[in-house]
C-alpha cells in the first residue's frame, strides 16, 4: 500500500486502509475493497444491500397475499356457481314433478 489515505466512494470521507484489503467508512459504514495500489476495486454497501433484500421480500409478501387474495374470489365464485346451478337444478325438478302430477 502506497497511500495512508484513500476517499470513501458513498460519502467522500478519508479512510486509512492500515493495510487491510477491507476497510470500513467510520461515517457511513461502506465496507471497501483496497486493491494493492490503493484503488478502490469494489464496494460493498451493506445497508443498500439489506435495503434492497427488504424490498424484494415485501414484494413476495405482496404478491403471496394478492394470490391469496385471486384465490379466495375463486372459491366464493365457485361456491355461488354451484349454488345458483343447485337451485335451477331443484327448480327444474319441481316443475317437472308438478308436470308430471298434473297430467295425470
Amino acid at each position: 500500500m502506497k497511500t495512508t489515505m484513500i476517499k470513501c466512494p458513498a460519502c467522500g470521507a478519508g479512510v486509512e486502509p492500515d493495510g487491510r484489503s477491507v476497510v470500513e467508512c467510520p461515517y457511513c459504514g461502506t465496507k471497501i475493497s483496497v486493491a494493492d495500489d490503493d484503488s478502490v476495486i469494489r464496494v460493498v454497501n451493506e445497508a443498500e444491500i439489506i435495503k434492497s433484500n427488504n424490498e424484494i421480500e415485501l414484494e413476495k409478501l405482496r404478491i403471496e397475499e394478492q394470490r391469496r387474495q385471486e384465490e379466495s374470489i375463486r372459491k366464493s365464485f365457485k361456491s355461488t356457481f354451484i349454488f345458483i346451478i343447485s337451485i335451477v337444478l331443484v327448480i327444474f325438478l319441481i316443475v317437472i314433478i308438478m308436470g308430471l302430477f298434473m297430467n295425470e
